[in-house]
């Protein structure tokens, strides 16, 4: 019996011993794949929570938003330029940086506010408080 091949191999101890190490590799390798892919699954789905989250405050805030924004261009005119022109440094900025799960490396990115205030003169000329109530909204 033991000289008959099965699967390509013969039927020895010490071939069984090599199978079992074998397997034992495989179910361990499964195992570890499974927590990785469980533990992207959770970071995953916390994310899609938060966008979730923020995409509803922003539907919520965004046709205030506007009226605000239509009721600066009716009373101060075409000042888009004038807004362009007058930023010289970035009031937000994004610090990326990265996050390990289970050995993905995952960039995160947080957002810090400077202290660049802009000393605008848009709106001078009239609707200066609609385009200040305006950039509070935006």
């Amino acid at each position: 019996m033991s000289s008959e091949k099965v699967d390509g191999v013969f039927a020895t101890r010490m071939n069984q011993q090599t199978f079992k190490i074998k397997a034992k590799g495989a179910k361990k390798g499964y195992e570890l794949l499974k927590k990785k892919s469980d533990a992207l699954k959770v970071r995953f789905r916390a994310m899609l929570k938060e966008i979730k989250q923020n995409k509803e405050e922003l539907a919520d805030i965004m046709p205030k938003s506007f009226m605000s924004l239509a009721s600066a261009y009716y009373t101060a005119g075409e000042f888009r330029e004038d807004v362009i022109s007058d930023v010289k440094d970035a009031q937000i900025r994004v610090h990326a940086s990265e996050d390990n799960v289970a050995g993905v490396k995952l960039p995160v990115f947080e957002q810090t506010l400077t202290n660049a205030s802009s000393s605008s003169n848009v709106g001078l000329a009239g609707g200066g408080q609609q385009v200040e109530e305006a950039r509070r909204n935006f």
